[in-house]
């Protein structure tokens, strides 16, 4: 749970700084845009309910479930980006 930041921060600013710099940012459609950000926040979600777990002194493995998720919502995200015309 203390490196909860980290997921936001890497998942949503490297692929912006990478769509600025090589100029493709006009490539990026609106259910991409929501797919890449619920993988964030699925991630981000993850990491505050694991956290919560193990701080009331239980063990859980939900955080693959979370991951499993993540993956998968990152990976149609990057599906549906547009090819350049």
């Amino acid at each position: 749970m203390k490196y909860m930041f980290l997921f936001p921060l890497l998942l949503g600013c490297v692929p912006s700084l990478v769509l600025i710099f090589t100029k493709t940012y006009g490539y990026i459609s609106r259910i991409t845009f929501n797919l890449w950000n619920a993988g964030c926040a699925t991630f981000t979600t993850g990491c505050i309910v694991v956290g919560i777990i193990t701080n009331s002194g239980r063990h859980t493995d939900a955080f693959v479930i979370y991951c499993v998720i993540g993956i998968a919502m990152s990976m149609l995200a990057i599906f549906f980006i547009k090819k350049k015309a």
